[in-house]
């Protein structure tokens, strides 16, 4: 397995000058594949918390990230919580160990160890204030960054990154 590890501290985009947008929408939901023919159970969590001058992000082992930049003075987290496993009641129990954590400037993932083909992974979709600069970190997950003014630092193992509408204070 290759994997691709991005460092980087971006000052402008090629889109610097572009229109910063005030998201809303929420994109996030659990429609996606399968884990072959593990079972497998899906829910998405919501979290506010207060806005911080830096963010830090790492959603675990599996899974990505997106931060899209708003007008509103909170960050609201939102996490697609997943788990697999040999049953549908493996699956949810797996998940229901995962924990989300958004206190002191951190929105971080943790969980159970994986085994017996059981396992879990969580996908951020976080809205911050568009001051806000950044520190990402995924593994076997992309990162999406739009309509920030901020400092931004990120690490990506075998997950690709875009950003967009991107402006150093």
């Amino acid at each position: 397995m290759k994997a691709l590890k991005v460092f980087a501290s971006l000052a402008l985009a090629a889109t610097a000058f572009g229109q910063m947008r005030d998201n809303e929408d929420k994109q996030l939901t659990c429609d996606t594949s399968g884990y072959g023919s593990r079972a497998r159970y899906c829910d998405v969590r919501e979290q506010t918390t207060a806005a911080m001058g830096l963010l830090n992000v790492d959603p675990g082992r599996n899974g990505g990230a997106t931060v899209k930049g708003w007008s509103r003075n909170e960050v609201l987290v939102r996490s697609r919580v997943e788990g697999w496993a040999d049953s549908d009641a493996n699956a949810r129990i797996t998940a229901a160990q995962v924990y989300v954590n958004t206190s002191g400037g951190h929105v971080q993932a943790q969980g159970p160890q994986s085994s017996n083909n059981a396992g879990w992974a969580v996908s951020f979709e976080i809205f911050v204030p568009q001051a806000t600069s950044l520190t990402v970190k995924t593994v076997n997950g992309g990162i999406t960054v739009s309509d920030i003014r901020g400092s931004l630092r990120f690490e990506a193992t075998n997950g690709g990154s875009t950003s967009g509408a991107w402006r150093e204070m």
